[in-house]
């Protein structure tokens, strides 16, 4: 039975993008002008490499052919309409006391970006974590409820909205997950 456990491992999309994300090219070629989704990439944050594979699928979801081809991922604006929601996440490293921002703008642009961003709008729920129990959290091991229970999870603002939010993460993640 165990090399049947380690074929469905690797197996998993999402795994495997996790694991070597380092090396694969995120750029886009139809839009040369845009960042790429490796910017969102922070050292020593694995919950970014998560982002950067969340703002690639949000560009490629409706590609005939290429790497997510075939998934039936949300685009972004299926996403901005799922959401409709800005967060901020505050998110404490693992090996260290930094902490480090990412903004997701779920109501207007649809966008993901590194750093506390701009002021306005301000967020309607601000997420504080620690990276791994983000990471923890965003693949499904573990509910927000338990988090926020043992002080692990610090939401303020709209905090159905954060639900509604995982929700969603939760439903796009495992369709990776699943293949």
């Amino acid at each position: 039975m165990a090399p049947q456990k380690e074929e469905n491992e690797s197996g998993n999309l999402l795994k495997m993008l996790m694991s070597e994300i380092d090396d694969l090219d995120l750029s886009d070629l139809d839009h040369p002008d845009e960042s790429s989704p490796a910017d969102l990439i922070e050292p020593g944050y694995e919950i970014s490499k998560l982002f950067a594979i969340i703002e690639f699928g949000l560009r490629h979801a409706n590609d005939e052919d290429g790497l997510l081809a075939g998934t039936d991922m949300m685009d972004r604006e299926a996403a901005r309409k799922a959401i409709n929601g800005n967060f901020l996440f505050e998110v404490a490293s693992s090996s260290s006391k930094d902490v480090s921002h990412f903004r997701v703008d779920m109501r207007s642009g649809g966008t993901i970006i590194k750093g506390k961003g701009p002021a306005k709008p301000k967020p309607d729920v601000t997420i504080r974590v620690a990276d791994k129990d983000m990471v923890a959290l965003a693949m499904g091991k573990v509910a927000p409820q338990s988090m926020f229970l043992k002080g692990r999870l610090k939401p303020k603002g709209n905090i159905m909205l954060g639900l509604k939010m995982n929700n969603v993460l939760q439903k796009e993640i495992s369709k990776l997950s699943k293949l």
